[in-house]
């Protein structure tokens, strides 16, 4: 079971604002919150003078983690955990003024991927696909469906199996599939009046039941575009949209989504400015209240069971800087203290590690407020 939970950050927040939303590593250190299950283990960052972000985290083992993102706009990140530190490892950065990685994935300690995109010479944007073999990174031939493509997120079955999902110049969804040998765009549902589409999250549960969720925006009764969710399901054969709840007064938006089988998988997000937590049964999505509280979004989802499931993101609560952590028990979400930047920041991404109730989460922290420099931020948990 592989629940894969990656996606780009800055892309969907600024289509959600326009549409519908007005260092060394060493040893981890304590969470600020005595209560609080989760450390902070310094993390890697290429420039003290940039925004360094890491935007999704993929676990082959407990000894072996990937965390992915970028360095301002031009240079991407990844580093890795080589169960005592974080390192940073070198890898290309083709595109000359763009080079962002928002997705990773990995199968085993020779198979792992990390997608993005990167800039053209004409000025656009193309899906940005490396791969690690176990030695080195390489980039990785990915076709393009327009002039400005970007892939949000990837989620590996086998080194045969891989499928990334993004936008297509932001008009449509774009979903390719590696088979073993190269990449393809596969055709998605048509989605009639949509006029902005992201898919910002894939997880697979087995080759005929995978989840990509987002975003697409549609017109409103006020004349203007507002976000709605969207899921889509891939059966093996072909992809299909699914029905998710929709409100006739707030915009809603999916960022991440988790599966363990045909009837359980959690979709988290935003929806009119408070974290949104979604559940498919075998037969429907429906909505979960949770304690996020408003002002808040969720980014990144993982689950280990039916009974514990974990999300995580960032809201505006006093003490805990910006950084915000759900759990589900099989019952109830309800808030986990967590620790973050002093000045703000973001956790975007959660993966656990298989067979074991450790947790990894990659986001980024602001320290200084005058400066607004934000650094990688990596937590753990190994409470689960």
């Amino acid at each position: 079971m592989h629940r894969v939970v990656s996606h780009r950050h800055l892309s969907r927040t600024a289509v959600v604002a326009i549409a519908c939303l007005a260092v060394a590593a060493g040893a981890a250190m304590p969470a600020t919150a005595a209560s609080s299950p989760w450390t902070v283990v310094p993390s890697a960052d290429p420039s003290v003078q940039a925004q360094d972000k890491l935007t999704a985290v993929a676990v082959v083992n407990s000894g072996d983690v990937w965390a992915v993102g970028k360095s301002g706009v031009a240079s991407s990140i990844i580093e890795n955990w080589n169960g005592s530190t974080w390192t940073l490892s070198s890898h290309p950065d083709p595109g000359t003024s763009v080079n962002e990685l928002n997705g990773a994935a990995a199968t085993s300690a020779s198979d792992v991927w990390a997608v993005g995109q990167t800039s053209t010479a004409s000025g656009g944007t193309q899906p940005l696909v490396e791969h690690f073999n176990g030695t080195a990174w390489s980039t990785v031939p990915a076709p393009s469906a327009s002039s400005n493509d970007q892939l949000l997120a990837v989620a590996a079955l086998s080194p045969t199996n891989a499928w990334a999902v993004g936008t297509s110049n932001f008009a449509s969804t774009l979903i390719e599939h590696w088979n073993g040998t190269a990449w393809s765009v596969v055709t998605g549902p048509s989605l009639p009046g949509a006029h902005t589409v992201l898919l910002n999250s894939v997880a697979i549960d087995n080759a005929s039941d995978i989840w990509a969720v987002g975003q697409e925006s549609l017109l409103d009764a006020n004349g203007g575009f507002c976000n709605a969710t969207l899921a889509e399901h891939f059966n093996g054969t072909t992809w299909s949209t699914v029905a998710t709840p929709q409100s006739t007064t707030t915009c809603n938006v999916f960022s991440s989504v988790a599966v363990t089988s045909t009837s359980d998988a959690w979709a988290v997000g935003n929806a009119g400015g408070a974290s949104l937590t979604e559940h498919w049964n075998g037969t429907t999505w429906s909505t979960v209240s949770n304690q996020g509280g408003t002002n808040a979004t969720l980014n990144g989802v993982t689950e280990l069971s039916p009974n514990d499931v974990w999300a995580v993101g960032n809201g505006n609560r006093s003490g805990s800087g910006t950084s915000l952590t759900l759990h589900w028990n099989g019952t109830s979400w309800t808030t986990v203290p967590s620790p973050g930047g002093s000045q703000g920041g973001a956790l975007s991404a959660v993966a656990d590690v298989p067979g074991s109730n450790t947790l990894w989460v990659a986001g980024d922290q602001i320290n200084n407020a005058q400066t607004n420099i934000s650094q990688t931020l990596v937590l753990r948990n190994t409470t689960g």
